[in-house]
């Protein structure tokens, strides 16, 4: 599954109470603020990432912390658990 697809079904967050003024522009300019129903248009150099074809995943390891900080962020997220 691509990120793109990944990223589709992940929840949105919850959108902050704007403040009136800053609502009532949004609302006045309601066309600028649309959410886009297509693609942009091509430009001259459009990026893109090149991929092989069943090419395992980089073998990296996620986060590289020295071990004093591994230990306070495992202390850490077992005191919020």
């Amino acid at each position: 599954m691509r990120l793109c697809h990944i990223a589709a079904f992940a929840p949105l967050p919850e959108q902050p109470k704007l403040p009136e003024d800053i609502q009532h522009i949004i609302e006045g300019f309601s066309e600028l603020f649309q959410e886009s129903t297509e693609l942009p248009p091509r430009r001259q150099c459009d990026h893109h990432i090149p991929l092989v074809p069943s090419a395992p995943p980089v073998a990296v390891r996620q986060y590289r912390y020295k071990p004093a900080f591994k230990d306070e962020i495992e202390k850490q997220v077992s005191e919020m658990l």
